[in-house]
């Protein structure tokens, strides 16, 4: 167990980069639920898969939005013009990712 001067310290850094929460908590789940995406043929592996999911889905912490469909054309396979067509229909993408060089 951790002590709360350890989880003090641990909190900012979170905070600071939020990936390493994330990596933590999918890994915390993957724990508790006893899930090895490494061994897919243990035993309730399947089931335990299925506990992970519930958990992660269930999280305030992650938001899963309804999916949805578009149709995106390009010609002369122009892929930079393909790649910011497709980012375009993501909200949570920023001007300035959609934007960076490589795209150009």
């Amino acid at each position: 167990m951790h002590s709360n001067n350890e989880i003090e310290k641990l909190l900012p850094m979170l905070i600071d980069y939020p990936q390493h929460f994330v990596t933590s908590f999918l890994s915390f789940i993957k724990e508790i639920c006893d899930w090895s995406p490494l061994d897919p043929k243990k035993e309730n592996n399947d089931e335990n898969y299925r506990k992970y999911l519930s958990i992660l889905l269930s999280s305030p912490l992650f938001l899963v939005e309804t999916s949805s469909t578009h149709k995106i054309y390009y010609d002369n396979n122009n892929y930079k013009d393909l790649l910011a067509k497709t980012l375009q229909q993501y909200q949570n993408v920023s001007e300035q990712e959609k934007n960076i060089s490589i795209y150009h």
